[in-house]
């Protein structure tokens, strides 16, 4: 009997012993939601019309319209949910026959078949999004490894209106089809989405916003950058690859950067509305409220020096100065340590030589010496502050025989990046002291590139190019204003047509990142 109750006794110790463990290892295997991808949305009509042969639809998409949308998420999981926002939208919009895959690389818009996953929200095929608002489809079991490309489809039975979309993050792909299309691997002559002003192209993601993953592990969480043009181009997914490479798939890069993206003033003058909210507005919402992040990084500043000189905004963008950027700053700083979040801020980059090139006037900004000491100010206050939690030091970008300036390769324009300049951008950040990983590669030894080594670029008509993005922007600007002329629009199509796309002008990083798209 005493050798029975001895022996339960040791039993119950144990069970006691060994359930802790057993619920604390369940717990952590809980996992939690992070985002994996996301695209800031701007209040602006996209019109479909210059996609679709012998329609002239303002500011919507044809009935019977495919949506293919490619976009790469930064973090491995084993679930995802995606949201869609009609935030600006006065009208509710509707799809059906939705649903997300791994991309296909062969065809612009096309699936592999044997990955695709329906979408539904709230357990229903046709998802409506009501006018002002948004909403999250329901979990979806999928895993995705970081850097993979997923493709989202949406059909559309109506004729809608988009007023709701990114400008970056994505590549969308359209077709007029029947519904089973939907299903099928390739879409019908797809057509790239996008509007070109100038050097700057602005690729369109109607309504997606945010896809989050479902990750298993207990330390997974977000990064997000957020800012202005300066952010939008390669050098997150670059980050990411560097990541990976050191064998990290649970940390993402969301970049939610908008291009023309002011501190405190909503995008101003003809196209202001491509600009978006200002960062300040759009905080909470862009970072602070973005599932699993942890830190956020800060690159802003430029547009609210340089917009308020620019002849066609002048006194429609009012003015900033130095030091009330710097208190909008320590705004955001405290802000983030409030949500228990990490800060780091990024320098005003160089951008001596910066002509900007709206709708074919070439001086409608000019770097001066004036405009350049407010930048300084504010970049030796985010060099020497004890407020955030450290800095992006961009130094080596900079050309040493003209620190105002851009290392010519580096930049398309002056102050837009290259690939090339993207790529040493990434090589900019000290993982270690950011994310706590050590012996990294940088991305210029990952693709076997030198970013300061010269190189020249191929010889299409840079100028002709810019010609050709002029007037696509003044066709769509045309649809978007509802102006219905279809001469003008079949004369546009003719010239656009005999110039040269860009396609041809590369740069060291361009093969860097199809390896990465190809994934």
């Amino acid at each position: 009997m005493k050798k029975t109750r001895k022996a339960i006794s040791i039993l119950l110790v144990l069970l006691l012993t060994v359930c802790p463990l057993t619920v604390g290892s369940a717990a952590k295997k809980d996992g939690k939601w992070i985002a994996a991808w996301g695209t800031s949305p701007v209040d602006f009509y996209i019109s479909l019309a210059d996609y679709v042969s012998g329609f002239i639809v303002n500011g919507k998409i044809p009935a019977g319209s495919l949506l293919r949308t490619e976009l790469t998420v930064t973090a491995a999981g084993e679930k995802l949910k995606l949201q869609f926002s009609n935030e600006y939208g006065d009208k509710d919009i509707k799809f059906s026959n939705a649903f997300v895959a791994k991309t296909y690389d062969k065809q612009n818009g096309a699936i592999r078949t044997t990955t695709k996953h329906e979408i539904t929200v709230g357990g229903s095929k046709t998802v409506v999004v009501p006018a002002g608002e948004t909403v999250w489809s329901d979990p979806i079991d999928m895993r995705t490894n970081a850097l993979d490309k997923l493709t989202v489809s949406t059909y559309f039975t109506e004729e809608t209106p988009v007023k709701t979309c990114g400008l970056f993050g994505g590549n969308t792909y359209f077709s007029v089809a029947l519904p089973k299309a939907a299903d099928d691997r390739y879409m019908v002559n797809p057509s790239e989405v996008s509007i070109a002003t100038g050097t700057n192209t602005y690729q369109i993601v109607p309504f997606l916003t945010q896809i989050n993953t479902y990750s298993k592990e207990d330390d997974a969480y977000s990064a997000v950058f957020i800012g202005d043009s300066t952010l939008v181009n390669g050098m997150t997914n670059y980050l990411s690859t560097r990541l990976v490479d050191a064998g990290e798939e649970n940390i993402a890069i969301i970049n939610e950067g908008i291009m023309g993206n002011r501190l405190f003033y909503n995008g101003n003058g003809l196209i202001g509305n491509l600009y978006g909210e200002a960062l300040i507005d759009r905080y909470s919402r862009d970072a602070l409220n973005i599932a699993g992040c942890e830190i956020i990084v800060v690159k802003i500043g430029v547009n609210d020096i340089l917009h308020p000189s620019s002849k066609s905004m002048g006194d429609k963008a009012p003015y900033v100065s130095p030091e009330e950027i710097i208190d909008g700053y320590i705004e955001l700083a405290n802000k983030a340590h409030e949500n228990g979040k990490r800060i780091y801020f990024m320098e005003i980059t160089p951008w001596k030589g910066y002509v900007r090139d709206i709708l074919g006037n070439k001086n409608d900004i000019v770097w001066s010496e004036e405009l350049q000491a407010m930048c300084d100010v504010c970049n030796d206050w985010i060099k020497n502050n004890d407020v955030a939690d450290g800095y992006i030091n961009s130094d080596s970008l900079a050309d040493p025989e003209m620190p105002d300036s851009f290392i010519k390769q580096f930049t398309k324009d002056g102050i837009h990046f290259t690939e090339t300049g993207a790529l040493a951008f990434a090589d900019c950040i000290d993982i270690e002291k950011i994310f706590g990983i050590e012996n990294t590669r940088t991305a210029a030894e990952i693709f076997g590139i030198d970013p300061y080594q010269t190189t020249t670029a191929q010889t299409a008509n840079k100028r002709l190019v810019k010609v050709r993005n002029v007037l696509m922007f003044i066709r769509q600007l045309l649809s978007t204003l509802r102006v219905e002329y279809k001469p003008l629009h079949d004369l546009l199509d003719k010239i656009i047509d005999k110039l040269p796309d860009g396609t041809e002008l590369v740069d060291a990083a361009s093969n860097a990142m199809n390896k990465l798209s190809a994934r």
